[in-house]
């Protein structure tokens, strides 16, 4: 190693002199110099210069007690000492003056968080079980920290002497669930929290860690995507020579597909398309299968009639086969590909927007409140309806307003024949069905719904009209030829949502309403042509619940038409012959 050679011969004390002061009592004392110092005593000539020997040759500046700024010809950086026991790979390695107050001694090579800081970062043993236990900034020791006393500790760099045992060079490393401040080789299942925190670059009882931390806590809720393919898929049927094949294959153009399970990523090689031999069913009886690839195998494999509920897997598609013969002839009875890719091929829309779009184009969800009633007063006669406040799901669950058409509040006639939408304040105004038919006189069911907009912005009320009005109250009630109307339009899809349906009776300025038997709650329905329409499908189960059966019911007696054709009758085996002639 060559020393500052174009300064080896000049006058030591004079440096020394210039620097410390010439007396023994002022050269034992700390003095501050400034650059201009140096230049000065070694004659003023400006920078020290190596001209003649390359970086990796020169020793050093040195210090006391052996300490030396030095060149490391390995790693291509210089050392730079702490004073404290760790050199510094400057360049290379990222280190914290931190504060160890836990109350016992952190070890060298321990896996610490940031617990909280005064001036300097304060620490505490990390471990992989618990947020609470590995949230935050994770750094590993580079020293023994007692408590109480102050040490460093490396984002990232390369800490030297720890006891690796055997473990193979370059093997990722993971912060262990179980051992405070340790590391183990195999990474932590969910719901332990999978931290890298580098590699081994030299095993042995004085190995060398590569330290890196670029996972953190929030990085690990990416398990959402485990059982997913990075990309969209495209899985097709065909049928040749009675047999059925499935084909896989990326839909963005590229050559191969990237598989994301809880173990990390894997590639599918793809080009050609991966292929799969499907097992045909009959034409009376098809046969499902769920084409699927599994962890354990990353392959492309096949279930029938289900997806396996013991092992990660991605799906892939749900395929409906009946014969070879016939799947050639018209295809697949259904081929379901089932594509959760992190974003869209062709508009790279994200898979989070997808589901939402899908959830919104469902229709709104009633979850509490929103009691309707109809209330009828003054002369002539005031027909108001009110709801309570309640709420409903849209995608998010939010507030529905008490609305009240008594205090101000309106409503809309959806199907009103002369004007679609039409804003009544009072349904007294009501006067034909929605097919222009008059209404007085008769009973008629209105189905009333709403439409759940933003929390803070107006909420409507909307009511269908139906398609044709009953002489009988019964008849409305049971809805008896189906005129009701339970649809929802199209463009109300996600927040439109049934509240009742009400039987009223009109006779020109006179209204009628029995709460008791002309309401009928259709919260929790859904819209239709016959959501919740009269008794629904359950029907009449006992004789006597016909309305045309007698009032008197005669045991061993026979039934009959009665003279009006009108309703059945009892009569004796005597009456019956009489009718018969006999």
């Amino acid at each position: 190693m060559s020393k500052i050679s174009e300064y080896e011969n000049k006058d030591i004390p004079v440096l020394n002199d210039k620097l410390v002061g010439s007396d023994s009592e002022s050269s034992n004392e700390t003095k501050n110099f400034k650059l201009e110092d140096i230049k000065d005593a070694l004659g003023g000539t400006g920078d020290v210069v190596f001209n003649a020997s390359d970086i990796s040759n020169v020793e050093g500046i040195a210090f006391k007690d052996g300490q030396e700024i030095t060149w490391n010809a390995d790693y291509k950086t210089m050392n730079i000492p702490t004073g404290l026991g760790p050199v510094i790979q400057s360049g290379q390695e990222l280190v914290f003056l931190v504060e160890n107050n836990t109350g016992i001694t952190i070890e060298d090579g321990r896996v610490v968080k940031i617990s909280g800081s005064v001036d300097v970062p304060n620490i505490s043993l990390a471990r992989a079980d618990y947020f609470n236990n590995c949230g935050g900034t994770l750094l590993m020791t580079t020293m023994q920290i007692p408590t109480g006393t102050r040490g460093f500790a490396t984002i990232t760099g390369v800490v030297n002497d720890v006891d690796l045992g055997a473990s193979p060079v370059s093997m990722p490393l993971w912060l262990s669930p179980t051992e405070w401040g340790g590391f183990t080789t195999t990474k932590p299942e969910f719901p332990s929290f999978a931290l890298s925190i580098g590699g081994v670059l030299e095993a042995g009882a004085t190995g060398k860690i590569g330290v890196n931390f670029p996972d953190n806590v929030a990085n690990t809720f990416d398990n959402v995507h485990n059982g997913t393919f990075r990309e969209q898929l495209d899985f097709r049927v065909t049928s040749t020579g009675g047999v059925i094949t499935g084909a896989l294959s990326p839909s963005n153009g590229h050559d191969d597909m990237t598989m994301i399970f809880s173990d990390g990523f894997s590639i599918l090689t793809s080009t050609p398309d991966v292929t799969i031999v499907l097992t045909a069913g009959t034409d009376i009886a098809p046969v499902e299968n769920c084409v699927y690839i599994p962890i354990t195998t990353k392959v492309l494999t096949i279930g029938i009639d289900c997806f396996p509920d013991d092992v990660e897997y991605i799906p892939v598609a749900r395929i409906l086969l009946q014969s070879a013969t016939a799947t050639e002839n018209q295809g697949a009875l259904r081929n379901q590909n089932i594509n959760n890719a992190l974003a869209d091929a062709n508009t790279h829309i994200g898979h989070t927007q997808h589901v939402g779009e899908r959830i919104r184009r469902m229709d709104a969800d009633w979850n509490s409140g929103i009691v309707g009633s109809i209330t009828i007063s003054g002369t002539p006669d005031d027909v108001y309806l009110a709801t309570t406040v309640g709420e409903v799901y849209q995608m998010h669950k939010q507030t529905f307003p008490a609305l009240n058409m008594a205090t101000g509040d309106d409503v809309h006639i959806i199907n009103d024949p002369n004007t679609a939408y039409r804003t009544s304040n009072n349904l007294n105004d009501l006067t034909v069905d929605a097919n222009g038919d008059s209404i007085d006189g008769k009973f008629f069911n209105i189905v009333v719904w709403g439409v759940a907009n933003k929390t803070g912005e107006t909420s409507h009320l909307m009511i269908n009209l139906p398609n044709g009005s009953y002489g009988k109250n019964t008849d409305a009630w049971k809805n008896k030829d189906g005129k009701d109307v339970y649809t929802i339009p199209d463009s109300f899809k996600g927040v439109g949502f049934l509240i009742g349906r009400y039987t009223l009776y009109k006779s020109g300025t006179t209204w009628l309403y029995d709460s008791a038997t002309g309401y009928l709650d259709l919260r929790g329905f859904k819209p239709n042509t016959t959501a919740g329409s009269g008794v629904g499908g359950s029907g009449v189960t006992e004789f006597v619940g016909l309305d045309d059966t007698p009032a008197t019911h005669v045991a061993d007696n026979f039934l009959v038409c009665n003279a009006g054709g009108t309703g059945l009758e009892y009569i004796t085996l005597a009456q019956l012959k009489t009718l018969l002639g006999i």
